[in-house]
């Protein structure tokens, strides 16, 4: 596939991979993060004997584990990052949206932002980005 491509351009094509691999993940992310809005605004699932409830936000990650036949608890964890990109840092979530950093490097500021007081979401998401 690559046997006539100089070293060089071989590094490019990585680099290219990875830009577009952050690219398609902060993608998914803006997806799960609209349809968590969704399904936060539509409010708790009720069943009709109050049996169970379910919240805008179980809802979710139970539709995105089915999706991306992945484990309850993985989906949890997309989803409150997508919610954190979408809530507390949007312009780190844009960054991740044109390859300027990758899922690794925003995982980390999510994890490590995750105490932040929400008075200063805008100044942390600004200095970060």
């Amino acid at each position: 596939m690559f046997d006539t491509l100089a070293d060089v351009d071989l590094l490019a094509v990585v680099e290219d991979s990875h830009r577009e691999e952050s690219m398609v993940m902060a993608r998914k992310l803006a997806a799960i993060a609209q349809l968590l809005a969704r399904r936060v605004e539509a409010g708790l699932a009720v069943d009709e004997d109050m049996a169970s409830v379910i919240s805008g936000f179980h809802r979710t990650a139970a539709e995105v584990a089915a999706v991306m036949n992945m484990t309850p608890g993985a989906a949890r964890t997309l989803v409150a990052a997508a919610e954190a990109l979408d809530v507390r840092l949007p312009a780190v979530g844009a960054l991740l949206a044109t390859g300027g950093i990758d899922w690794r490097t925003t995982e980390i500021i999510i994890a490590r932002t995750d105490l932040v007081e929400e008075a200063l979401f805008p100044a942390v998401d600004a200095w970060l980005a």
